[in-house]
């Protein structure tokens, strides 16, 4: 059972990474799609993998194993792929380092089974690194614009500004 909990914190941080990928990279917006979808993402399968480590018996171990298998092929075929950007590899890295810690005795299985709690403390750390990536060019731009010396235009309105990129 260790193997099919380890297998869904995997494909669980996949998942995790899709959908904070897709709100982009926003913790607020990554939040509230986990707060709509709790139960249908993340309930029923914790409930089995409950059932799986509570129970010792093979077949229990196996059907848990089995429903667990086919969840992750329905996510990684239902979902959008993951594009590996610089910022999701930072991501997969601080992740594994703290699974790591999740996987010692005591810590254990819970901080895996639950990631989709555990896992805010590395979004945030994450977060902050990518700022502070980020500072050297807001500087940058903000020197630019300071003594930028041409008009200003404003393009307003929801549709029609991005084929005026010059493409």
């Amino acid at each position: 059972m260790l193997i099919s909990v380890i297998l869904y914190a995997i494909m669980k941080l996949y998942l995790i990474f899709n959908i904070y990928q897709q709100s982009h990279y926003q913790f607020k917006f990554y939040f509230k799609h986990f707060l709509y979808n709790f139960l249908f993402y993340n309930l029923f399968p914790i409930l089995v993998l409950s059932i799986g480590i509570a129970e010792e018996l093979l077949i229990v171990t196996i059907i848990c194993s089995i429903y667990l298998l086919l969840y992750s092929i329905f996510y990684l075929i239902a979902r959008v792929h993951l594009k590996f950007t610089k910022r999701i590899k930072r991501l997969m890295i601080l992740s594994f380092c703290y699974l790591g810690i999740g996987l010692i005795p005591y810590v254990g299985l819970y901080l895996v089974l639950f990631i989709e709690f555990s896992i805010f403390p590395v979004l945030l750390i994450e977060r902050v690194i990518s700022y502070s990536l980020n500072i050297p060019y807001l500087k940058r731009a903000k020197r630019r614009i300071q003594t930028y010396q041409g008009n200003v235009i404003a393009v307003t309105g929801s549709f029609g500004k991005t084929p005026t990129n010059g493409n």
